[in-house]
């Protein structure tokens, strides 16, 4: 019989066990901590948009083709509590590489683009969309307020300039039926009076025909709320 054959602790089986310790709800203990910055966040519910396809049948038909009829309606209410435990164990901490995945009851959670238009039902094939390179490339502000705009309305500016942000009431009917489900659905927000220059950029890439990986977007919306440090920023699509 061989005695003392108990096989000694290595840093890669201490490091398995502080895993196993926040398993059930957190990745590290780092994540446990910064939960207390998300708890107090406010989360944005998706919304039904059949109204809308109702009254303007142009924005339903565009809706059908692109293949996002997914986007109008969701199964179920989300639980605040799982949603705000997903985007605490989505953010990098600690030197952690940034990544699509969160963690959540001892799962792990993509949430690439691929995963989200297979969630939806949509399919995306090749590099980056039109909406992408036109980011990439720069914006045509003027196409943008041709497109989007009433006769004689512009972008608010920043002080050296910049285009900003396009008041609701500057939009003509099309594009505020687009505001409204964009800021519901896809690129979430408080302020619905306006929308942002990106918010524009993307109706203005719909409204002319142009192809949006919609997965791609949504991921990196959630990303870009898993970055924000900032309590009053709200925290988007929760289902």
């Amino acid at each position: 019989m061989t005695l003392g054959s108990r096989r000694p602790r290595t840093a890669g089986s201490k490091r398995k066990e502080i895993e196993q310790l926040y398993s059930h709800q957190f990745k590290t203990p780092a994540h446990a901590r910064y939960f207390s910055i998300v708890e107090g966040k406010k989360l944005l519910m998706e919304c039904k948009v059949r109204l809308i396809t109702a009254s303007a049948p142009q924005f339903g038909r565009e809706i059908t083709n692109r293949g996002w009829l997914n986007l109008t309606t969701y199964p179920a209410s989300a639980n605040p509590a799982i949603v705000k435990e997903f985007y605490t164990n989505a953010r990098a901490l600690g030197g952690e590489p940034e990544t699509y995945s969160s963690y959540l009851r001892g799962r792990r959670i993509p949430f690439d683009a691929n995963t989200i238009n297979t969630f939806l039902g949509t399919d995306w094939e090749g590099g980056r969309c039109q909406y992408e390179q036109t980011i990439i490339e720069g914006v045509d502000y003027e196409d943008v307020v041709r497109t989007l705009c009433l006769p004689r309305e512009r972008f608010e500016l920043s002080r050296v300039g910049v285009p900003t942000h396009l008041k609701r009431s500057f939009l003509i009917p099309m594009a505020r039926y687009w505001m409204t489900f964009t800021q519901a659905n896809i690129l979430p927000c408080l302020h619905v009076s306006d929308i942002t220059s990106l918010g524009a950029t993307f109706l203005f890439c719909v409204m002319s025909g142009r192809g949006v990986n919609i997965g791609s977007v949504i991921a990196d919306e959630i990303r870009s709320c898993t970055r924000n440090l900032h309590t009053r920023t709200p925290l988007g699509h929760p289902s």
